[in-house]
């Protein structure tokens, strides 16, 4: 990491939200692995901000999830167990499966367009992969396809999980080989949505998920 990444402008939007931003960031792209101490002094150097905006900052994405507070430690970000990623993916399954079918079924030819044009941003991504463009571009591909879905209660339960998401996502990325195989896995999805085929959505969109839930296992259990 380099000072230089964590520059906090002075901009009118508020420098907790900035800092918020940032942090939030940092820890989801891995720059801050799960179990990392969040000294304040230090974040409040690595910003340039006081220690009013880095507790407030702090205590939204304890509020969020990916930051704890162990007693005696002080903030920490959050670990990711086993469980938490059996409970996470299996959820998404359901989830996701069901928009990628709801889609299919529903979907206007004009989102099914934007997700093509998310599917290729991603896929370009890939092709000279910084972990931080792949991860933003899949999660705007998943942000289209639960729009498209048109069930906003759903898409509400999936943004709330969305940091956690993120963090596994990162996992299952980075893992050798898994960018190629991730594209041709979210490739089929894309077509058979297009194709307006429901279970053949459904189930690619399964079948993604389960391929990065046994990576993101064989990574924990290390």
């Amino acid at each position: 990491m380099t000072e230089s990444e964590f520059t906090i402008s002075r901009r009118p939007t508020s420098l907790r939200v900035q800092v918020e931003n940032q942090l939030r960031t940092a820890i989801i792209s891995g720059q801050f692995p799960p179990g990392a101490r969040l000294i304040e002094r230090e974040l409040c150097e690595l910003f340039d901000v006081g220690r009013t905006s880095v507790r407030e900052a702090l205590r939204q994405l304890e509020a969020e999830g990916i930051v704890t507070s162990p007693p005696h430690r002080g903030p920490t970000v959050a670990t990711v167990t086993a469980e938490d990623a059996r409970q996470i993916y299996d959820l998404r399954q359901l989830l996701e499966g069901y928009c990628a079918r709801q889609m299919a079924l529903l979907g206007k030819d004009a989102d099914i367009a934007k997700l093509k044009k998310a599917f290729a941003a991603f896929e370009d991504a890939c092709t000279e992969p910084n972990i931080k463009t792949v991860i933003a571009r899949k999660n705007q591909f998943y942000a289209t396809l639960f729009t498209g879905a048109c069930n906003i209660q759903v898409e509400r339960i999936l943004q709330s999980l969305h940091n956690r998401i993120s963090q596994l996502r990162v996992s299952s990325l980075s893992a050798p080989g898994r960018l190629e195989v991730s594209v041709e896995e979210v490739r089929a999805l894309v077509d058979a949505i297009s194709a307006r085929d429901p279970d053949g959505a459904e189930r690619a969109c399964q079948t993604h998920i389960q391929a990065a839930y046994l990576i993101v296992l064989d990574r924990l259990t290390l």
